[in-house]
């Protein structure tokens, strides 16, 4: 009988290659005072942002020029923020796309109808700057995208207290 050859271990599938360009981010909100605070809070990083200040104008958007990630007020004018999610996600070449959905209020059921729309996270308003740049960058780094100098990663977050 011919001798057993091991068979070699499946290689660990690579990362994604580091997009050659910065990362677009899609901020919406009927409110220009927070399109303006969000600009604010991710201002050091390399970003393109565009905005936009209704639900559909965000999906036009979307049409237009694909974004990396969308960050979105829950509250807006002609279709909410659940319902943009949905569209969004149902669509197979927007279905990974990173969405933060931001909330005037969090009560339980809010948190769940914001993730079962699709959204990755959802988060109350007013977003601290702090925590916003780190769940950005954790969501653009998965994606791919370095962000040198921008949030911290997980290990160097410092312990709170």
């Amino acid at each position: 009988p011919a001798p057993v050859v091991p068979a070699a271990p499946s290689p660990t599938p690579a990362p994604p290659p580091a997009p050659s360009r910065p990362p677009t981010l899609l901020l919406v909100s009927a409110q220009a005072s927070d399109r303006a605070a969000w600009r604010e809070a991710i201002g050091g990083c390399a970003c393109r942002v565009v905005e936009a200040r209704s639900g559909p104008e965000a999906l036009e958007c979307l049409v237009r020029e694909p974004a990396d990630l969308v960050l979105m007020d829950v509250a807006l004018p002609g279709m909410d923020g659940f319902d943009v999610t949905r569209v969004v996600k149902s669509q197979p070449n927007l279905s990974a796309l990173p969405v933060v959905l931001a909330a005037d209020r969090l009560e339980r059921s809010h948190y769940a109808f914001g993730i079962q729309s699709g959204a990755n996270e959802v988060l109350v308003k007013p977003l601290e700057p702090a925590r916003l740049r780190e769940r950005l960058g954790q969501l653009l780094r998965h994606r791919g995208f370095p962000l040198p100098g921008w949030a911290p990663g997980p290990a160097a977050v410092p312990p709170r207290g």
